[in-house]
């Protein structure tokens, strides 16, 4: 190899340092930085250290660091927002991180760099590594597609879709009593992975979860929470105004299938202080009265999207209804829950849903399948001889193929309950062909060979001839002959399809 210069190679190295060649261009290395560290742990949203804060363009802030944030590299330079690095500025960047963008789960830890009184650098410590945390993410993805992927284009008001979100939300996942009780509550318990993957989630996952679905509909949310309560939930803008949301405490436990409760969807921090948030620290902008006392409280179960039409079942007035401008009465509902051979429980709990096709919903003893433009319920499932004495269903949802019914003789179920006494009962559902009703001679409800023999014992005289000659004349000649019994015998072997 040829040797460069003593002379040359000094040339060469006062080049470097003076920028002259490309390798000056990699950026400057702040100097001096000084790194503080942000515990995780459930702000106040009303916090004053919060209110104090100046960050940037929220929206744009979230953009950006949650493709930061993709990777999961060790250090994010943040330098270019010119943040300046106070208390107040640290606690508002953490907690968006952390409860402004649910994407981005994998967060743990969170240490930031600041030089000359400005943040430089962002160290996140995780709770996966990259490949483990993508693949993840993709599932939630997914889970939310499924979810809400009809809301994406259903000509639909944004309550309308706050609404259906706030029911599916608790309809695929369940408070996490057993771990919480046991400390044994893992990370993804905390995440929209825990909502949408595991369907097992506490109030942190179910707020995160409504923010990230929610936004995906164009809907804004925030986090809102209290530290006294120790307990978090949402601020949702419907129409311009705030309303608290609190999916949470409308999931009651125990778990029941089906079972919705709606006393905490869009009410004023004033109506929403008298139901079991009373405390002072939390953010009270939702001011707005409109719906404190609005009809869906009545209903105990999941609202349906069916043909472009939200359909309710108000359990106050034992009736299905239309959301529509008169609230239209669709199916009014019967039924006794009974508890013994003289005590019941007083109350309605049928449960709705929806095979995508028509409604489902329960009654004490049966599952029925209503078209509401037909009407006329056809029975779906009833309990049957080996369900023990005085179960009724109080649960009750369609999944996958399947009817789920949880079955009991209280509506007070134990923690052990749906697991003792769950039925899934597979379903499919094929409409009754129409009866060729001129050839039901014997008015029956079917057309059947005895039809046909009918016709046969008229002409051999074992059945006296109608006063109508043409009664049984299914031709359309006039006359009854044995082309009639022919014919009908063509139409049960599929030789004839009536027109």
């Amino acid at each position: 190899m040829k040797k460069i210069s003593k002379p040359l190679a000094f040339l060469l190295a006062m080049l470097w340092l003076c920028g002259l060649f490309a390798a000056s261009a990699l950026p400057e290395q702040p100097q001096n930085v000084v790194f503080s560290y942000e515990e995780r742990q459930l702000y106040a949203s009303g916090s004053s250290s919060a209110s104090q804060a100046s960050l940037p363009d929220q929206e744009t802030l979230r953009t950006f660091l949650f493709e930061q944030l993709w990777s999961c590299p060790e250090t994010i330079d943040i330098s270019s927002l010119n943040m300046e690095a106070t208390a107040a500025n640290q606690t508002a960047l953490a907690q968006l991180i952390w409860y402004g963008i649910p994407e981005a789960f994998q967060v743990d830890a969170l240490a930031f760099g600041w030089s000359d009184n400005k943040f430089v650098q962002i160290k996140p410590t995780y709770s996966y590594d990259a490949a483990t945390y993508q693949a993840m993410y993709r599932q939630c993805e997914a889970a939310a597609q499924e979810l809400i992927g009809d809301l994406l284009t259903a000509d639909l008001t944004d309550l309308e879709k706050a609404l259906l979100v706030h029911d599916r939300i608790i309809l695929t996942c369940a408070y996490n009593t057993t771990d919480l009780e046991n400390n044994a509550l893992e990370t993804e318990d905390f995440s929209i992975y825990g909502t949408l993957v595991n369907h097992t989630s506490v109030c942190e996952g179910y707020a995160l979860t409504y923010i990230y679905l929610l936004d995906k509909l164009g809907i804004q949310s925030e986090w809102c929470s209290s530290q006294i309560l120790n307990h978090a939930w949402n601020i949702v803008y419907i129409d311009g105004k705030a309303y608290h949301v609190d999916v949470t405490y409308d999931d009651p436990v125990e778990d029941i299938t089906g079972r919705v409760n709606h006393d905490n969807f869009l009410l004023s921090s004033a109506a929403l202080y008298q139901r079991n948030h009373a405390a002072q620290d939390y953010d009270t902008t939702p001011q707005d009265t409109t719906y404190d006392n609005a009809f869906w409280r009545d209903s105990k179960t999941a609202f349906q999207l069916l043909d472009g039409a939200l359909y309710y079942l108000d359990n106050s007035e034992a009736a299905i209804k239309r959301y529509d401008a008169d609230h239209t009465v669709i199916q009014e509902l019967e039924g006794i829950w009974y508890g013994s051979a003289t005590g019941y429980y007083p109350g309605n709990f049928s449960r709705l849903s929806s095979d995508g096709a028509a409604l489902l919903y329960s009654t004490p003893d049966a599952v029925y399948r209503l078209d509401p433009d037909v009407g006329s319920p056809q029975q779906v499932y009833e309990l049957d001889q080996e369900t023990p004495q005085y179960f009724c269903i109080y649960g009750f949802t369609y999944q996958d193929g399947l009817l789920i019914c949880d079955r009991y003789d209280s509506p007070n179920f134990a923690a052990d309950t749906k697991e003792l006494y769950q039925v899934r009962i597979p379903y499919s559902f094929s409409p009754p062909e129409s009866v060729w009703e001129e050839a039901d001679l014997n008015n029956d409800g079917d057309v059947t060979i005895d039809d046909a023999l009918l016709v046969l014992q008229v002409l051999v005289e074992l059945v006296e001839m109608p006063a109508d000659p043409g009664a049984y004349d299914v031709t359309g000649d006039g006359a009854t002959s044995i082309d009639d019994a022919l014919l009908i015998l063509q139409y049960l072997v599929e030789l004839y399809v009536p027109a």
